[in-house]
């Protein structure tokens, strides 16, 4: 898949054409996921 300005866009899978998910991204996930542990620890310990 091409870009807006030409050429191929580093972020774009080419056997599916997805994005990949920036690193910044992932990151947010991965901070919501220790948020969802911490709730279900303490959920168990209540």
């Amino acid at each position: 898949m091409e870009s807006i300005f030409g050429g191929n866009d580093p972020n774009v899978n080419t056997d599916t054409g997805e994005k990949e998910p920036s690193s910044e991204t992932l990151t947010q996930l991965k901070a919501g996921a220790n948020w969802f542990y911490w709730i279900a620890g303490l959920s168990l310990v209540n």
